[in-house]
């Protein structure tokens, strides 16, 4: 019989998804077809996630491997501040994510203050609170990704109902939630090969619960399904795996780098929730963290433009360790409107201008509650002995697309610069 703990331990010290099929096939567990809810191993079974044989569908709606990044951040911002609310407890629930920043962590609605706010936290605080990890996996296009948070975290008993369910809506009576559809975080699943989860929860913070998400062939079928390992509980029944810990002691979940400045920014897991890909496909997002794009810092600060918190980006890649502050790019727009309204050609970013926040109110609407905001930027590059101006608007956004939609702080849709070159603009077209 498996230690569960022990297997957990194999599991985080895998490199990929070819060790973690090594790791599943040791336990009995076939090289091809899988039966749903039979038991193999002595031990072990695999479930459908979500409790849907069917669920390949509803996990493959995404196409954007970052964006599915970007709502598991979200899923970790509501963890922390359902962690928060239970010691703040405020008087009145919050009505929106802003309120509940607000109130369980004192984010300011004035600019100066806001950009303020968001530099002030420690930044070994700060990884310790939110984290993304990127690590070497499969291949250069393949790393390991990891969100790690120190909210709530899940019990073992509710797994089934909480992370590894889909659409089943327990965010929905809870306005300050950013994540309400149950099914966004679940999307990162098609792009790994392999999802380990693990969590500790704040009111159960002596058991450790994990499982292993997977995509496999079902025997009998001629589709595929996610699955969920599950092992055998005293009772006959099967549950996800746990195991207890001494409440005061961390779990150690990442492996030391040899450098300090990174390995401060590696948290370890005293309550809240690890969800840790393999394999998972970034093709146009692989490269060193810069402001150029192509990597997961620019991308992320694009996608999500104004987050509920901050967060720490480690890249603990050979050759490539570095850590950021992410803010979003909206906070460094603000930041550079507020330290520095124009630059040296010489020294980068130059602002020409920034307009707003404008208030609109859409059709059919009386108030307005739409904020719009634009900025003018040139970027200044050296080329040769001399430097070259280019637009600014890349190091913020993608260069096709530097028109976006903002909704609580995600980007939910891009425009490109064609609206303003058509001779018939949308809002002037026939309908």
């Amino acid at each position: 019989m498996y230690q569960f703990g022990n297997l957990l331990s194999q599991f985080l010290a895998a490199k990929d998804g070819a060790k973690i099929n090594q790791i599943l096939i040791g336990m009995g567990d076939s090289e091809s077809e899988v039966n749903l809810n039979e038991e193999f191993g002595g031990q072990w079974c695999w479930a459908p996630l979500g409790e849907r044989p069917t669920n390949v569908a509803t996990i493959e709606l995404s196409t954007n491997p970052v964006r599915s990044i970007v709502e598991r951040i979200n899923n970790s911002l509501d963890a922390l501040v359902d962690a928060r609310l239970k010691i703040v407890q405020p008087p009145f629930e919050p009505g929106s994510p802003l309120e509940a920043a607000k109130s369980c962590f004192g984010r300011p609605t004035q600019p100066k203050q806001l950009v303020q706010w968001f530099d002030e936290l420690e930044p070994d605080v700060e990884a310790e609170r939110l984290s993304v990890v990127l690590q070497d996996g499969a291949s250069r296009e393949q790393p390991r990704v990891d969100i790690i948070d120190a909210g709530s975290g899940i019990q073992p008993k509710e797994f089934r109902n909480t992370i590894l369910s889909l659409n089943r809506g327990n965010k929905m009576r809870r306005p300050f939630s950013l994540g309400i559809w149950g099914q966004g975080g679940s999307g990162s699943c098609a792009f790994a090969s392999h999802v380990l989860y693990v969590s500790r929860s704040v009111e159960e913070p002596d058991s450790v619960g994990f499982t292993l998400v997977r995509r496999c062939k079902i025997a009998g079928w001629r589709e595929c399904c996610y699955v969920a390992l599950m092992a055998k509980m005293p009772d006959g029944g099967f549950d996800v795996p746990r195991f207890n810990i001494d409440p005061a002691q961390p779990l150690d979940v990442f492996e030391s780098t040899g450098t300090p400045a990174v390995d401060s920014k590696l948290p370890r897991l005293t309550h809240g929730t690890l969800v840790r890909h393999y394999d998972y496909k970034l093709p146009n997002a692989v490269n060193e963290f810069s402001t150029s794009q192509r990597n997961l810092y620019h991308a992320l600060q694009y996608l999500l433009p104004d987050p509920l918190l901050p967060y720490r980006l480690t890249d603990c890649r050979a050759g490539q360790l570095d850590h950021r502050h992410m803010a979003g790019s909206k906070g460094r727009l603000m930041k550079l409107m507020l330290e520095v309204k124009k630059r040296n050609k010489s020294t980068g970013i130059e602002l020409k201008h920034a307009h707003g926040p404008e208030l609109i109110a859409p059709p059919g609407c009386q108030n307005p509650c739409i904020e719009a905001r634009w900025w003018v930027l040139f970027s200044w590059r050296k080329n040769g002995d001399g430097v070259e101006l280019r637009s600014g608007a890349e190091q913020f956004a993608e260069r096709e697309h530097p028109i976006q939609f903002v909704y609580n702080g995600q980007s939910h849709g891009e425009l490109t610069t064609d609206v303003f070159k058509s001779p018939s603009p949308p809002h002037r077209s026939a309908s």
